[in-house]
């Protein structure tokens, strides 16, 4: 899962690494993680998945939700 900070300058997270496991049984549309940045220059950080995945993230609050249901025998990761 790669995210993506659409802003001019160069926020940095909160954390390096967000790693989470999500039971292949989760409902779709449930909050999974809230990814967070800040910069010195930008007041305002939208945040956007860059590919394709069975997740959704909301742009202003970098909170991730399920989009679709998992499948771990075809998708291990």
């Amino acid at each position: 899962l790669e995210i993506r900070l659409t802003n001019n300058s160069i926020p940095s997270f909160q954390q390096s690494v967000y790693r989470i496991d999500v039971r292949e049984d989760t409902l779709i549309g449930t909050t999974l993680l809230k990814v967070e940045a800040s910069s010195e220059t930008e007041r305002n950080i939208f945040y956007e998945l860059v590919t394709d995945s069975p997740f959704i993230i909301d742009r202003v609050t970098g909170q991730i939700q399920l989009k679709q249901l998992l499948d771990y025998e075809r998708e291990k990761s």
